[in-house]
Parts: C-alpha cells; structure tokens; sequence
C-alpha cells in the first residue's frame, strides 16, 4: 500500500501540476492569435473569466458579429456629426491632422493596440482595439462637442461621439464610466471617460474610431505616430 507520505507527496505534485497547466492556459489565452495579429499585454481573458464567461475565438467572433453598425450609422445620422461635404476641408490632409491630435490613452504598463483597423474575421474592423486595465482614464484626442454620451444597449457599450474640427469625428465604445454629457465642450486632452467591457465585448479595451463626414478612417492615419501603439 502507499504510505501516507507518498499520497502526500502525489498530492502535491498533482496540484502542482495543475497550477502551472492553468497558468500555461491562461498565458496562451493572453496570446491568442487573430490573424497576423497577437494580443498581448494585459491578460484580458481574465476578465470574463472572473463573469463565467469561458474564451474561445470561435466566441469572440460570434459576439463581435453582433455589433450593431447599422445602430451606430443611424446615431450618426441623428446626432448632427458633420457630413464631409461640409465647407470646413481643414482635415483633409491626414498628415496634418495628425500633428493636431494625441492618442486616446496614455502609454503605460498593460497597454497595448490589441486590433488594428481593417479586414477582420470576414469583415471590416471599422477602428482600433486599445487594450488596457479597467478604469484607464480615455481623453479627448481634440477640442470639440459631445454629440453623445450614453449607455445605447447594444454592442458598443457606453458609447461617446465628439465632433471636432472640420469634419473630423471620434468614437470611444465599451467605456465603464462616463465623464462628459451630451452638449458638453471639451478640450484635448481632458478626462471623457474610464475603460471597461460593457456591450459585447471580448474583454476590457476601448474600442476607437476616426471618422471624416460618416465614413470611418484608419485611426493611424490621423492619430501621430507613437513607439508604442505601434500601427
């Protein structure tokens, strides 16, 4: 029979055993690849995790699918976000506009660009996808006016519209917490909103747009160049 040293000893190793397989785990779910992408950085998979939520990227596609672009592009049309036929053409040059504008989110530990703008799982990724702690502050990239801040219950989240300059309009989704109202003016730079994962969402990041009249831009075309959000 075994002695009751050897169960221990079997014990232990079994526990360890499997500590370090879920850590493995875990550690890969951090670096799933999508694409020629990885997402690295800030270990979102926890998150859901922590919500009973189990990960798979056949999940992640099925909840992305749903996003509602088509509410979105009816908020667009009803909330007085500048057409590009407008007089104003001061953003036409991406190059210019990029020496007008900072980046959503202020480099730090955990931060990451985790999807870049384009063609994604069978579609268009209409932005870029920041990964980041629950709670990083979000800041105005321009001075503008708050078109909408609110909770539209659907895939975006809590979800603001600042139109700025020209014809330039940006877009911050899956916020936790807003900071600004609808009509409010704010300056770049100032505090807007805190990351999180509301809507559907794969886990905390702040889903950003650019868009020039109602039509979406690469976000690195306009936003400067940055050693760490690299584009």
């Amino acid at each position: 029979m075994m002695s009751i040293q050897n169960s221990f000893k079997l014990f232990i190793l079994l526990l360890l055993s499997f500590t370090i397989g879920c850590t493995a785990m875990r550690s890969k779910l951090s670096e799933t690849k999508f694409g020629s992408k990885t997402l690295v950085g800030y270990d979102w998979s926890v998150n859901k995790a922590q919500q009973g939520f189990v990960y798979t990227q056949g999940k992640a596609r099925e909840l992305l699918d749903k996003t509602d672009h088509e509410w979105l592009d009816n908020i667009i049309d009803s909330v007085g976000v500048r057409p590009e036929k407008s007089k104003d053409y001061s953003d036409a040059d991406p190059a210019k506009i990029a020496g007008q504008l900072i980046w959503p989110i202020k480099a730090g530990k955990r931060v990451a660009l985790t999807s870049p703008y384009g063609w994604r799982w069978g579609k268009t990724h209409r932005g870029i996808d920041i990964g980041a702690p629950s709670g990083t502050p979000v800041y105005a990239i321009a001075s503008g006016r708050i078109l909408f801040a609110s909770d539209g219950n659907n895939g975006f989240g809590k979800l603001i519209i600042i139109q700025h300059k020209g014809t330039t309009s940006s877009y911050y989704a899956h916020n936790s917490k807003l900071k600004v109202k609808k009509g409010n003016k704010v300056h770049q730079g100032q505090l807007i909103a805190l990351v999180g994962t509301t809507g559907r969402s794969t886990g905390l990041h702040l889903h950003f747009e650019i868009r020039r009249g109602r039509d979406p831009v690469d976000p690195c075309d306009r936003l400067p160049r940055h050693k760490t959000f690299k584009c």
